[in-house]
């Protein structure tokens, strides 16, 4: 893929929820070494943004346009496996490209070396220390950073990171400024945020309407809710 192709592409995405207006017609395209700041308050609609993104929710309308390879996405809730140690969580997510059952297979039947990709970012997230331990013992930000970790042993062109700096210490986010803006040179990043965070240096910054208090339908797509996703030509 050329650096002029785009990674993503949303035409006129928008949400309608019980007669209420989610997010509407939203657009913007990302390329590789672009960074979105998806901004926004309480209940604007920035994760649901994500999910339709990912194909988690069916938007109400428009067009997601993503390359032909998988998304990569950090959540804000725990995303880790408490009975597997922080290094086999990272090498899971290191395989689940290809096939997820074929990755556990590969990981519990120890069959294979883990990819030297997983110890680099291990160190480079400082997570070394607790390689063989259980997530369960992490403090937030070592979770945060762990999460990271695993979506970039994903390999993928496109990662969607959502609060990436809620409750972390001064030392997490320095590290995940720095992995996130390491990311950047390779594909594109949406990183979702209540506030700017210039230390990303975004490309774009794009800010979602505070509907909370909206309860209107969105008439022209009541009956007849109309949504794609599809590979970026």
């Amino acid at each position: 893929m050329s650096v002029d192709e785009p990674i993503l592409r949303v035409s006129n995405l928008s949400l309608v929820r019980s007669g209420r207006i989610i997010f509407d017609r939203v657009n913007f395209e990302l390329r590789r070494g672009d960074l979105l700041l998806l901004v926004g308050n309480n209940g604007s609609g920035k994760t649901s943004l994500l999910d339709c993104i990912c194909g988690f929710e069916r938007a109400s309308g428009g067009v997601v346009g993503i390359a032909p390879k998988p998304v990569s996405r950090v959540f804000q809730h725990r995303c880790a496996f408490w009975n597997m140690t922080v290094r086999e969580n990272v090498a899971l997510a290191s395989w689940a490209d290809a096939d997820l059952r074929k990755g556990a297979r590969r990981l519990f039947g120890r069959a294979g070396p883990v990819p030297a990709r997983v110890d680099q970012l291990i160190n480079q997230l400082l997570l070394s220390e607790y390689r063989d331990r259980s997530p369960a013992v992490l403090s937030g930000g070592q979770l945060q950073r762990l999460k990271l970790a695993m979506a970039l042993a994903h390999g993928t062109d496109l990662i969607l990171v959502d609060e990436p700096f809620t409750d972390l210490d001064t030392r997490s986010v320095e590290l995940m400024t720095q992995m996130l803006l390491e990311t950047r040179t390779v594909g594109a990043v949406v990183v979702v945020s209540h506030r700017v965070v210039t230390e990303l240096n975004p490309s774009d910054v794009y800010e979602l309407p505070d509907r909370t208090a909206r309860t209107e339908p969105l008439l022209s797509w009541r009956a007849k809710p109309s949504f794609s996703k599809r590979c970026v030509p």
